[in-house]
């Protein structure tokens, strides 16, 4: 049974990683897929977009962005007992420390814990979260849109999430 497990997560990673292209070399890592390499495999990028309030006051304040993505995916029949109180397969978090600036957020997708990948089944998910730093105040200043769904989606192009001051009262949207 334990040599089965191990071929459904060696198989559950490529498949979802893509082929290898080749090996290593002078041109650097093999490649994984579009955009990927063996080192990171499951990267996706994310467009931040502030609102002038926000902004202007995180700037003012030497204020920064967190950016928080947690994996996570359905158990397997022999995985039920390794989910979480939700029912889930936690596959680890990554978070991101940006300027308090619109910009392109990297996501390497470090934070997957491969060892665990064999306890899901179907599609990875990723939920990403954004909120201030806190680095100038003890509470979250922004409200922002969020991800929560496969990562084969948010990964395939670049997800715009908006931010704004909790008191500018913007509608979050949830994505991707």
């Amino acid at each position: 049974m334990k040599m089965f497990e191990n071929i459904r997560a060696a198989a559950l990673t490529l498949a979802f990683a893509g082929v290898l292209s080749g090996p290593a070399g002078a041109d650097g890592p093999r490649l994984v897929g579009a955009g990927t390499t063996a080192e990171q495999p499951f990267p996706f990028s994310l467009a931040l977009e502030l609102s002038d309030r926000a902004r202007s006051t995180l700037g003012d304040r030497g204020e920064q962005i967190v950016v928080a993505a947690a994996y996570y995916g359905n158990p397997t029949p022999e995985g039920s007992e390794h989910a979480n109180e939700v029912g889930q397969i936690g596959l680890g978090r990554e978070e991101v420390q940006v300027p308090a600036e619109p910009g392109d957020v990297e996501i390497t997708g470090s934070g997957i814990e491969a060892d665990s990948l064999q306890w899901v089944e179907g599609e990875l998910m990723v939920n990403v979260n954004v909120y201030s730093a806190r680095l100038s105040s003890n509470d979250n200043l922004i409200r922002c849109d969020f991800i929560d769904g496969p990562l084969a989606v948010v990964s395939s192009k670049p997800v715009t999430l908006r931010c704004a001051l909790i008191e500018e009262n913007m509608e979050t949207e949830w994505k991707p």
